[in-house]
């Protein structure tokens, strides 16, 4: 994925429509660094829809480091299957879940 500009990245497409398979996993890593970085936004398990992400961590938002040194930073996210609704629902929606993330720095 190539990125500029300063808005966080909400949806991924490609595990709602099976483009990646479920179980998948893909990884980011951040190449170059510009003013303005990059971030992956999450969502509120209960707002979930098809192609958000669900970040762990305290803030949710994941967003390297603003500097040169977050060169090699990555973020790795699982497509899969959730039921987000009480009562379920008839369809569960197809999202992204992170299982891990690396900062780098000085």
């Amino acid at each position: 994925m190539t990125f500029s500009g300063t808005s966080s990245i909400a949806t991924i497409t490609g595990c709602s429509s099976g483009v990646v398979g479920q179980g998948q996993m893909v990884t980011f890593v951040e190449a170059a660094w510009t003013v303005g970085g990059v971030s992956f936004l999450d969502t509120l398990r209960a707002n979930a829809a098809n192609d958000t992400m669900l970040l762990n961590g305290v803030a949710g938002i994941w967003t390297p480091i603003a500097d040169a040194s977050s060169l090699g930073s990555s973020i790795t996210l699982l497509c899969t299957t959730i039921n987000t609704a009480t009562p379920p629902l008839i369809t569960p929606v197809k999202l992204w879940v992170e299982v891990g993330r690396s900062k780098t720095s000085d």
